[in-house]
Formats: C-alpha cells, structure tokens, sequence
C-alpha cells in the first residue's frame, strides 16, 4: 500500500490500530467505519 507514500505499518501507528487491521480493511475483509474514519484523519481527508 502506498497512500501518499505511507506503509501500512506507518498507517497503523498514526490510527492506532494493528497493522492486520489495517491490511484487513484495505483488502475489504473487515468493513469498520470506526477505522474508515481513523485512517481518513490520519491521512487528512474529510468523508
């Protein structure tokens, strides 16, 4: 994954999740608003 250069493990250290969770939610097999959200703040864009 490279959302504006970020790894997966750089996205899971600004939510605060695991970085499974965040491989699960970017592959569709967990669908969480709560992560939704938490990754779109720490990418700063709005939903």
């Amino acid at each position: 994954m490279s959302l504006r250069k970020w790894t997966s493990k750089d996205l899971a250290k600004a939510t605060g999740y695991k970085v499974s969770t965040i491989y699960a939610y970017m592959s569709g097999r967990r669908d969480s608003i709560v992560v939704e959200k938490a990754i779109a703040v720490a990418l700063g864009i709005e939903l």
